[in-house]
């Protein structure tokens, strides 16, 4: 015999399942704990340790590293002391070893702005973090194929 129970979650949650069970002719009529039963049985693999890292979603990937790239951008601008620069300079390092990615030209402008964080120091650094972004999704989408 079957026990239920009932759970709190969220309105957006919620929200989120009706939508999935409205949308998907897949889940049309499915119950909610129909969908979060194949959510978890599509998560559990996840956390045994036979996941691997290439198992992540290519877009989760390209999204982590641009991410990682825009927060040390933001924390050097934020302040541009010596800390934030190295700290910039070692992310940059390891896209360069990780995905191949020429980030010279980053660096040179970064370590520009860091001596003198003028408004045209920064705009370019903007546009070169901003270029760099799209180099890592590219990256990834060309890859993929």
């Amino acid at each position: 015999m079957v026990k239920w129970t009932t759970i709190r979650i969220p309105k957006e949650l919620k929200d989120e399942l009706d939508s999935i069970i409205a949308g998907y002719e897949a889940h049309r009529n499915d119950a909610y704990w129909r969908v979060i039963a194949k959510a978890i049985a599509h998560y559990k693999p996840t956390l045994h340790e036979g996941f691997k890292k290439k198992q992540i979603p290519r877009l989760d990937k390209a999204a982590w590293y641009a991410f990682k790239l825009a927060s040390s951008v933001g924390a050097l601008k934020e302040n541009p002391s010596t800390q934030n620069l190295d700290l910039l300079k070692t992310t940059c390092q390891q896209l360069e070893d990780r995905l191949g990615l020429d980030l010279k030209l980053l660096v040179k402008v970064a370590e520009d702005y860091a001596r003198h964080p003028s408004t045209a120091n920064k705009i370019e650094l903007n546009d070169l973090t901003k270029l760099t972004i799209a180099d890592i999704i590219s990256k990834f989408i060309l890859e993929g194929q």
